[in-house]
């Protein structure tokens, strides 16, 4: 009787030690984001949707070592150009963080104008 109660007692500490270790594990509210792009106007996005519609961009077209039209215009890999400095690189950074925080705060209109 008496490894029963033990047996028992070891089931409960390990139902409810997980339970105790989540309950303290829980993570603070994460700050809000802001979005650094200004909002773009619905008139705006309407005349680009409209620009596009009446002149739509060409279908790219494969060179002729590729056998499938859904490959781009660039081979691949690419050939060798100038590095990049770092000015660009930052910069390109910096954009795509602010880009992220603006699709994070659920601002999409102002990711049009980025």
């Amino acid at each position: 009787m008496g490894g029963f109660r033990l047996l028992f007692a070891m089931l409960v500490i390990v139902a409810i030690a997980p339970l105790t270790v989540v309950a303290d594990a829980t993570p603070a509210a994460t700050p809000t984001v802001a979005c650094a792009f200004p909002p773009i106007s619905i008139d705006l996005l309407r005349e680009m949707r409209d620009e596009i519609a009446a002149n739509p961009p060409p279908t790219p077209t494969p060179e002729a070592n590729y056998s499938s039209p859904r490959t781009h215009l660039m081979p691949f890999p690419p050939p060798a150009g100038e590095s990049i400095d770092g000015v660009t690189v930052n910069s390109i950074r910096q954009f795509l963080g602010d880009y992220a925080d603006c699709v994070q705060a659920g601002q999409l209109a102002s990711t049009y104008g980025a």
